[in-house]
């Protein structure tokens, strides 16, 4: 946990402290559990937030960081094989261009 001082200088959101069972507390609504229409800087005040929890990822479990960068990597590439040879099949092997090929 990083001291206050700290969090006052860095770009990272803090983090919402933990509560217990027995604590009756109930945390305020924030920009994200909000249903007011969003406009442009509540995307992007959304978007920072993904942004830094991504970093906060990074920084906190580096190794479970790289282990699903490395299965997303994965499972774009062979999306992109598998998707590739789909299009290749409809549009060249495919003899017949009925409705219902299509």
């Amino acid at each position: 946990s990083r001291p206050a001082a700290d969090l006052s200088q860095s770009n990272c959101v803090p983090r919402a402290p933990s509560m217990h069972a027995s604590s009756t507390q109930v945390p305020a609504l924030n920009s994200l559990n909000s249903t007011r229409a969003p406009n442009s800087s509540d995307e992007d005040n959304l978007f920072s937030k993904f942004i830094h929890l991504d970093q906060e990822l990074y920084e906190d479990f580096y190794s479970l960081w790289v282990a699903l960068m490395v299965v997303n990597a994965i499972i774009f590439l062979v999306g992109v094989v598998l998707n590739s040879l789909a299009l290749y099949v409809f549009c060249f092997r495919t003899k017949t261009k009925t409705t219902s090929v299509i």
